[in-house]
């Protein structure tokens, strides 16, 4: 039954990487590209030669709406047994980057020549860093707020 219980929560995680990767495709496709405090940004510093500050605040933004975004994965990784295992964040994150990045794991050629750039790194960064950040801050929260006896819910 643990084997059975345990590639359950394995395949869960692989699902929440998968839908993290969707989430956040859909956010930044459908609702980031049209949203007005991109143009403002756009208009008020990249055209006026702030392109540092302008990436600065691309970069915070984008950042904080990965971190948004993860919220409800990590959640969900949380809950999988055994309880705030790493391990199944780790499969979630692996799972993820694998779609997102799937163009630079097959071709090579990319890979090398986006490695030039230092907003590739920003970026990985960015990827890499913003689920497990997350899942630490929702696992610290449900540590602190989960009842002493947590059978005692079940109980009868």
């Amino acid at each position: 039954m643990r084997n059975r219980s345990s590639a359950l929560s394995l395949s869960i995680a692989v699902g929440c990487g998968l839908v993290y990767i969707f989430m956040l495709a859909q956010v930044f496709g459908l609702l980031l590209v049209p949203n007005p405090i991109n143009h403002w940004l756009t208009e008020n510093l990249a055209n006026t030669g702030h392109e540092v500050e302008y990436r600065v605040a691309v970069y915070a933004h984008d950042f904080l709406v990965y971190i948004i975004v993860a919220i409800p994965v990590a959640v969900v990784l949380a809950r999988l047994r055994p309880i705030n295992s790493w391990r199944y964040l780790l499969v979630a994150l692996g799972a993820s980057l694998m779609v997102q990045y799937w163009d630079l794991i097959t071709d090579p050629a990319g890979l090398i020549n986006l490695a030039k750039y230092w907003h590739f790194y920003v970026g990985l960064g960015i990827s890499v860093f913003a689920l497990p950040l997350t899942f630490a801050a929702v696992a610290s929260v449900g540590k602190h707020c989960a009842p002493a006896d947590p059978d005692r819910l079940t109980r009868t």
